[in-house]
């Protein structure tokens, strides 16, 4: 019964008077539509409403202080998602797999992208990202396969485990100068690829030869003037030190 039930909703209105929402609470209303979250002091467990396949609006209240993990994976029909002021965090698997979304909209207060936090976005085209965003985790833009445009802030330290892998629309990336290390099949399969800019004057540490596999035969890889030694004869680089060449200006 509760089943069928559940099959028929379509609007939720979450109270302010409602002190805590058990994680999955509304996992799979598939035909839910509208789901708002009213100004509450309670709390919000994980994966509210994950799987909501029909779930087109999702209103997150002002004063929210931490997104759940999981809160909307596979909500394949959600196309705009607005995250509130002071929220510090974009957790693990938050909007993985929503299909749908073309815009997030994140406040300058994010400095964390979690693992999956935006994996398959697939008609998502342009991301912008805070300023204050230092920390972006393992398959974060994963197989966003139209995205088109991202720039990467000044504060990111590392490029993680498949963070751009399956990007097929990327065709231009600056890697910022603070990079220190990039991981495994970090840029895999970006087949759209044109110009990689690195602007760190020592290369990063390379976890292995995985990082660029799939590489377009025509893409280049530009270094700061004074590097490209550096770059051609470190350990892994080297493997792609056919495609390197020297910056002869500044990129931004």
């Amino acid at each position: 019964m509760f089943l069928q039930q559940e099959r028929k909703v379509r609007k939720i209105e979450v109270g302010r008077n409602v002190k805590e929402l058990d994680s999955y609470c509304f996992c799979c209303f598939s035909r839910m539509e509208t789901v708002t979250l009213q100004k509450t002091d309670g709390l919000f467990g994980n994966g509210i409403v994950k799987c909501c396949y029909g779930l087109k609006f999702l209103g997150i209240p002002d004063n929210l202080e931490v997104i759940p993990r999981y809160l909307c994976e596979q909500c394949i029909s959600l196309k705009n998602v607005s995250v509130p002021n002071g929220i510090g965090a974009i957790p693990d698997n938050a909007f993985s797999e929503c299909r749908s979304l073309e815009k997030i909209t994140m406040p300058e207060t994010v400095t964390l992208l979690g693992k999956f936090a935006l994996n398959e976005c697939l008609a998502m085209k342009e991301l912008y990202l805070p300023e204050k965003v230092s920390v972006i985790d393992g398959s974060v833009f994963r197989k966003d396969w139209l995205l088109e445009e991202i720039r990467l802030t000044n504060g990111i330290t590392e490029i993680p485990d498949n963070a751009f892998s399956g990007c097929h629309m990327l065709t231009e990336l600056v890697i910022p100068a603070a990079v220190t290390a990039i991981t495994k099949y970090a840029f895999e399969n970006c087949k759209g690829m044109k110009r990689y800019y690195f602007l760190p004057v020592l290369p990063p540490k390379l976890s292995g030869a995985t990082a660029f596999n799939g590489i377009p035969e025509d893409c280049k890889i530009y270094v700061p003037k004074g590097s490209l030694e550096a770059y051609q004869t470190a350990d892994s680089w080297s493997n792609y030190a056919s495609y390197m060449l020297e910056m002869e200006g500044d990129v931004l």
